[in-house]
């Protein structure tokens, strides 16, 4: 008996003990954020979970449309997602988001939620800004063929999403493969200027050739064309790569699927395909397994990045990035779903972000171009974030890390160079056509039609 009393009294005990550590943990909430892999710095996770007591988890998916699949289907009720812009049309149309509380941003001006989304405005890029606009335009033609209601004055659907990263996409490749040599400089038009090397390869500028050198286009002179044995990378994403080719064939990546099916097998059923991937193809172009792919231009920037770390000068690493004249651009957003669980804590995530030293610090990892004009304006003056302010931030600038901020400035403007930087004139940003919505049939379409080509 007396065994038994002291039994249940040490189960009482940790039985408290139990409610009380549960009671504790209970006040620190979870972020559950879905994001693409190797897109957000951990130390600013670690910054934002010390500076409100969260904990911030990031799951991985590496697709558009594995992210919509798993927002629709609800088992996980994620607080934040980073979809693209035509990945937020579908989710909008299918009633899967909320919409995003400016007034809980405070480190933008103004008082009322309009007030506040147009500070946004402001304070973003100007490519971001004509991205925004395409897709604002793109909702009301959507909304007209789908017949649903849509405010385009209110710019309604950059009011469900809050921009990331932004960029181009391009064609990846080996400097060290001779087809590839830079000996001339080519204006807009891609005719020779001078006798001067650019950074850029001949093939690909010359008379804007690239999606025509890359597609492997006919009317190509010989000396243009890439050689049978060049190991060649395409995009596994069908939504990307009937964009890639409608822009070499049509110029706009958003087409009828239905029309130009035929044209489309047609052009990627040229030449076989040494891999098919995503972020793989950058780390083939880097171990000289592919000598052209095409790609996001920052998945080119993440790997140059490494290289500038491990002590390398930017015109030394043996692979770059082109971007057309004509391409697609993309803007990766940060959107909450409708049952996300911590609504509050996902807007004090987006706040973080909007301080510039934050999201400078997170750009340090990311490839890809900032969302904010002023911290594009650090990057390109090689600044530092004030070791008082945000000690968290700073790195302390030996030679070392004047070595990588001299070497980032020089990536970032040679990928999204600007004609006047000085007087902040960012009017000539290489930009491209953002992606737009499309139809389940449609992809399915497009799946069939590439499966069938890689299976021969």
């Amino acid at each position: 008996m007396v065994k038994n009393i002291k039994r249940l009294f040490i189960m009482l005990v940790l039985l408290s003990i139990t409610v009380l550590f549960n009671s504790g943990c209970s006040t620190r909430q979870t972020l559950l954020f879905l994001n693409w892999g190797e897109y957000i710095n951990d130390d600013l996770v670690a910054l934002f979970e010390e500076e409100y007591n969260c904990n911030l988890i990031v799951d991985i998916a590496d697709s558009n449309e594995l992210f919509y699949a798993k927002i629709k289907s609800g088992t996980t009720a994620y607080d934040l997602v980073c979809p693209a812009e035509y990945m937020v049309e579908k989710m909008y149309i299918n009633d899967l988001l909320q919409e995003i509380d400016y007034t809980k941003l405070n480190n933008l001006e103004g008082t009322t939620n309009e007030e506040r989304f147009n500070d946004l405005q402001k304070k973003m890029m100007p490519g971001v800004i004509d991205i925004e606009t395409y897709l604002n335009n793109d909702m009301k033609k959507l909304s007209e063929n789908l017949n649903f209601e849509y405010d385009y004055e209110r710019n309604e659907i950059n009011h469900y999403h809050m921009p990331y990263f932004w960029g181009t996409f391009g064609l990846m490749y080996n400097k060290i493969n001779p087809f590839f040599k830079d000996v001339n400089t080519y204006d807009t038009d891609g005719k020779v200027v001078a006798n001067n090397p650019d950074g850029n390869p001949d093939v690909l500028q010359k008379d804007n050739n690239a999606w025509k050198v890359y597609f492997f286009d006919d009317s190509l002179s010989s000396e243009d064309t890439l050689p049978m044995d060049t190991k060649v990378g395409a995009y596994d994403s069908v939504r990307f790569y009937y964009g890639a080719v409608m822009t070499y064939e049509k110029g706009d990546p958003n087409v009828s699927v239905t029309e130009n099916l035929d044209k489309f097998r047609e052009i990627i059923s040229r030449r076989k395909y040494k891999e098919w991937g995503g972020d793989s193809l950058k780390h083939s172009i880097e171990s000289h397994n592919l000598d052209i792919a095409f790609a996001y231009t920052g998945d080119c920037l993440d790997m140059v990045y490494l290289k500038i770390q491990d002590g390398a000068e930017f015109e030394d690493v043996e692979f770059y990035t082109y971007t057309p004249k004509v391409t697609m651009a993309h803007v990766d957003t940060l959107v909450i779903p409708k049952n996300a669980r911590h609504v509050d804590l996902a807007h004090k995530f987006m706040d973080f972000l909007l301080i510039k030293e934050y999201s400078w610090y997170n750009n340090r990892d990311i490839g890809y171009c900032p969302i904010l004009k002023s911290v594009y304006d650090m990057i390109l003056n090689e600044e530092s974030p004030d070791p008082e302010l945000y000690p968290t931030c700073y790195v302390e600038e030996d030679e070392e890390e004047l070595h990588w901020k001299r070497n980032w400035a020089k990536a970032i403007k040679a990928t999204f160079p600007v004609a006047d930087f000085a007087n902040g004139d960012y009017t000539s940003l290489k930009v491209g056509i953002p992606f737009s919505y499309f139809e389940n049939t449609d992809i399915k379409k497009l799946t069939n039609c590439v499966n069938n080509v890689k299976t021969g």
